[in-house]
Order: C-alpha cells, then structure tokens, then sequence
C-alpha cells in the first residue's frame, strides 16, 4: 500500500510540475505579447509622460528592447517564433538610430538632452542586438565623458545642457 501512495505522489509531483511550466509559458508569451504590441509604428515604446518633458521614447524603448532580449536569453524553452521578435528588435533599433544625437547619444525622448542613463540602456540593447559596440563609438565616448573620474560614478546629465534646456520650459 505504501508504495502505491509514494507512486501517486511522484505522479501528482511530475503533472502538478507539467501544469506549472504550461501555465509559466503561457503567462510569459501573454506578457512578451502585450509588450510588442505597445510597439509603436516608429519602433519606440512609449510611457512615464510628464507635464514638462512628454512621454519618453528613446529611454523606454532602449529599456524595453534590453529586457526583451535579456529574457529571451533565459526564455529558449519557450518557442516564442511567432511573435516575430527579429522585426521588432530592428524596428527599435531603427527608431533610436534615425533619432541619435549626433554626440552619439539619446535622452529621455528626442526633445530632452542626450544623457548617460537613456545612452546606457540603449547602448546595452545595441550591444545585446548586434553581439558589439563596433558602431558606437561616439555612444561610448560620450558615456565617459559622464563618468566621474573621481569615484566611476555617472552623472545622468550634462549640467550645463540640461540647464538649457530646463530654462526653456
């Protein structure tokens, strides 16, 4: 009798283990599938609108594209194919390249000053997309000039640009 009971635990176990991987694979393809389809036609995500600076673009959508590839990487047991995520990597990166400053950096949207967190997001979804930072140089440079020498630290923004720029509000 024993045995008949250890038996149906070890069954209950691998279909309790079956049901949980179908409903963690269903849940995260309904979630990368409400992600792509926020996409706008111009490759940006959208979101965290504010009153003085609008809704941001290049800094969401560099997040969004990291993430997207950073749980892919992790995802492979699920067959996400039909989603075609290919064409919506390109159509992001599209969207940043044809809006990067020509210091080689991007910002909060296109009209907020470059800075290095925007810069650092889509720099690393660059990276994750194309496996090199062959082609941004500039990108790269322009974080540096962000660090502090002092500490490695960042600062997100130009003091002087962003000052500008909040003096024209």
């Amino acid at each position: 009798m024993l045995g008949r009971s250890q038996s149906h635990i070890g069954i209950t176990k691998a279909i309790s283990n079956d049901l949980n991987k179908t409903i963690l694979s269903n849940s995260i393809f309904s979630a990368m599938e409400f992600i792509i389809s926020k996409q706008s036609q111009d490759g940006y995500w959208r979101d965290f609108c504010t009153s003085s600076s609008g809704e941001s673009t290049e800094w969401v959508t560099g997040y969004v594209g990291f993430n997207i590839i950073e749980s892919i990487q992790h995802l492979h047991q699920i067959d996400l194919s039909q989603l075609n995520i290919t064409t919506v990597l390109e159509n992001a990166k599209k969207g940043l390249m044809e809006n990067q400053r020509l210091n080689g950096g991007w910002g909060y949207n296109q009209n907020v000053p470059e800075d290095a967190d925007s810069t650092s997001f889509c720099l690393l979804f660059l990276l994750m997309l194309e496996g090199n930072l062959d082609n941004h140089e500039k990108s790269v440079k322009l974080l540096l000039e962000h660090q502090n020498e002092n500490n490695g630290g960042f600062v997100t923004y130009n003091s002087q640009k962003i000052k500008n720029y909040l003096e024209n509000q």
